[in-house]
C-alpha cells in the first residue's frame, strides 16, 4: 500500500474553550532527557551537589556557583534506535552551548565569587520510529469505536472528524438505523516522531565562603513536535482501509529552578544538594489532519476523504520538581555523586489560552489524578583520574514508570464533551526507564573533549485503539491486548570546551 503524504489546510477556528491534547500528549513535554555535556552525561547527571559542569543550571543551578574560572563549550552527538536500519533510525543534533563567566569578588566578604551562565541545551528529543502487526482475529476493529463515535447521527457535519471521514469514505458498514463497525482479521501500524523541547538557560551562581552555593536558574523552553503515523487494517469480509495522521505541537515555556549546595565540614570532600523546580508554564497550539482510503475485497477504491482540524492554542502547566543530591571528591582523582528527583506529575493540569477551564479541561485534569504516578528518578555517577589530565566516567539512572496499568485513550470520552479535535487513537503506556552511561575525557592545557556514551532502556504497551468485546460464556468484558516494546536506543555526545 503506498504511503501517501498530505498537507494541513487552516480552516476557521473552533468554538472558543477546545483544546487539543490529551494525558498522553501532556506528559511527554513534562519529559527530560538525559542530555548536556559528554561529563554530564557520561556521569548519569549526577552533578546536582558536585557541580562545576555547565549542565548543572537545569538541575541544580548551585553547581554554577563552583566555578573558579571562565568555561565555554559546545556538544553534538548523534542517537540511533535499537530498530533494523540504522541509516533511517539515526539523528544528528547539536545537544549543549553554552558559556560560564567566572567572577572574583572577594577573599574576605562572604562572597567569593559571583558566576553567570548561559547555556543552551537539547532538554528533550522526541526522535522515535518503531512499527506494529497484529492479528485481530475477528474479535476487534478500530472501526468500531468509529461507528460509536457517529452516535447514529446522520449529518455528517454532526460527527466527529475520525467517524465521519469514516462514515463517508465506507470504512463502516450501516444497516439503515446507524453505522457499523466491521471485525477485523489483522492491522498494521507505524510511525515516526520527531522534535524537541530546547530549553535556554540563564543562571547566576554564588560561593559563599567556599562552603555554601547558591543558584538561579531562569529557563526558556521551545517546543516543537511533528508525529505521523499510518494505519491499515484488514476487515473479515475481505475490504480494507489506510488511515494517514499527522499531529503537530508548537510552543514556548518559561520556568525557574532554585538551588543550593553545602560543604558542611571544611576539611572534607562531602557536600550535599538540594533544589526546586516550578512548573513550566506553556503556550502551546496543536495541529492534525488526518486521510482514509477504502478498498473492497478486490483492491477496487471505494473512497477517499481528508480532514485538517483547525490550530487549537492552550496552556500547560508542568509538574513541580525536587531534586536531592550527595556529592564527595577525594583529592583531585575521584568524584562520587547521587540523586533523587521526585515529579508530582498528578498535579499537571491545562486550561484554555486564556486561562479559562472548561469541561474538557477539567476531564484531562482528572485524567492526570487518575492515569498518572509520581515519579522518582535515581543518579548515579563517577569520575576517576588514573592521570592528571585523563576522566573515566560512569553512570547509572533508574525512573520508575509514569502511566498507571489501567490508563488509556478513548476518543469516545472526547465526543460524550463534545470535544472534536483527535484523529489518533493509538497510544502508548510507558514502563519504568534505564540509562547506563560511560565516558572518559582528555584536557591540553585549557582546551578539553569529553565523549560519553549512554544506553536507554524502556518497555511499553501499545495499543492501535481502545476496544472491548464481551465473552458471551462468562458475560465479562474482554479488553484489546497490549502489544509489548522495547524501546531502547543509543547515544553518542562530544564535547569540546574551553577554559578561560
Amino acid at each position: 500500500m503506498k504511503k501517501t503524504w498530505f498537507c494541513f489546510a487552516l480552516l476557521a477556528c473552533l468554538g472558543q474553550g477546545a483544546v487539543a491534547q490529551d494525558v498522553y500528549e501532556i506528559t511527554r513535554l513534562a519529559s527530560s532527557d538525559l542530555n548536556g555535556t559528554a561529563r554530564f552525561i557520561g556521569m548519569g547527571g549526577a552533578l546536582g551537589a558536585l557541580g562545576g559542569d555547565v549542565t548543572t543550571a537545569a538541575t541544580n543551578p548551585a553547581g554554577i556557583g563552583i566555578f573558579r574560572r571562565g568555561d565555554v563549550s559546545i556538544s553534538g552527538g548523534s542517537v540511533m534506535l535499537d530498530n533494523p536500519d540504522p541509516l533511517k533510525d539515526n539523528r544528528a543534533s547539536l545537544d549543549q552551548l553554552g558559556v560560564v563567566f567566572s567572577t572574583k569578588y572577594s577573599n574576605y566578604s562572604a562572597l567569593r565569587y559571583l558566576n553567570v551562565a548561559v547555556n543552551y541545551r537539547k532538554k528533550a528529543n522526541f526522535f522515535d520510529s518503531f512499527g506494529v502487526a497484529n492479528q485481530w482475529d475477528g474479535l476487534f476493529s478500530q472501526t468500531y469505536s468509529m461507528a460509536d463515535m457517529t452516535y447514529d447521527y446522520t449529518d455528517f457535519k454532526d460527527m466527529p472528524s475520525l467517524a465521519a471521514i469514516a462514515a463517508k469514505a465506507g470504512a463502516l458498514d450501516n444497516d439503515g438505523q446507524g453505522y457499523l463497525g466491521v471485525a477485523a482479521e489483522d492491522s498494521y501500524f507505524n510511525t515516526i516522531r520527531t522534535g524537541g523541547i530546547r530549553e535556554l538557560d540563564l543562571t547566576i551562581g554564588a560561593n559563599l565562603n567556599d562552603k555554601v552555593f547558591l543558584g538561579a536558574t531562569l529557563g526558556y523552553h521551545d517546543v516543537s513536535y511533528d508525529r505521523s503515523s499510518y494505519y491499515t487494517e484488514n476487515g473479515v469480509d475481505g475490504a480494507y482501509y489506510d488511515l494517514w495522521n499527522d499531529y503537530y505541537t508548537t510552543g514556548a515555556g518559561v520556568d525557574l529552578k532554585l538551588g543550593a549546595i553545602v560543604r558542611p565540614i571544611e576539611e572534607s570532600g562531602f557536600r550535599f544538594g538540594f533544589a526546586i523546580h516550578t512548573p513550566t508554564f506553556y503556550a502551546l497550539t496543536d495541529q492534525n489532519a488526518a486521510q482514509i482510503d477504502v478498498y473492497d475485497d478486490n483492491g477496487v477504491k471505494l473512497g477517499s476523504q481528508t480532514v485538517t482540524v483547525d490550530p487549537v492554542d492552550y496552556r500547560l502547566y508542568t509538574p513541580w520538581k525536587f531534586n536531592f543530591s550527595l556529592g564527595h571528591t577525594v583529592g583531585n582523582f575521584l568524584a562520587l555523586g547521587a540523586e533523587y528527583e521526585l515529579s508530582t506529575n498528578k498535579g499537571m493540569s491545562v486550561s484554555n489560552d486564556d486561562g479559562s477551564k472548561s469541561y474538557f479541561t477539567d476531564y484531562v485534569d482528572g485524567s492526570c489524578g487518575d492515569f498518572l504516578k509520581t515519579t522518582h528518578t535515581f543518579r548515579l555517577g563517577m569520575e576517576v583520574k588514573p592521570v592528571e589530565d585523563l576522566s573515566l566516567r560512569a553512570g547509572y539512572n533508574f525512573t520508575t514508570a509514569l502511566f498507571d496499568k489501567g490508563a488509556y485513550r478513548s476518543l469516545m470520552d472526547f465526543t460524550d464533551i463534545r470535544v472534536d479535535t483527535f484523529t489518533d487513537t493509538q497510544y502508548e503506556n510507558l514502563f519504568s526507564q534505564q540509562r547506563i552511561t560511560c565516558g572518559l575525557g582528555y584536557r591540553i592545557d585549557k582546551f578539553y573533549m569529553d565523549l560519553a556514551y549512554q544506553y536507554n532502556v524502556q518497555k511499553s504497551d501499545f495499543f492501535a485503539f481502545d476496544d472491548f468485546y464481551t465473552d458471551s460464556d462468562n458475560g465479562q468484558k474482554v479488553y484489546l491486548p497490549a502489544t509489548s516494546l522495547t524501546k531502547n536506543r543509543h547515544q553518542l555526545t562530544l564535547t569540546l570546551g574551553y577554559k578561560f
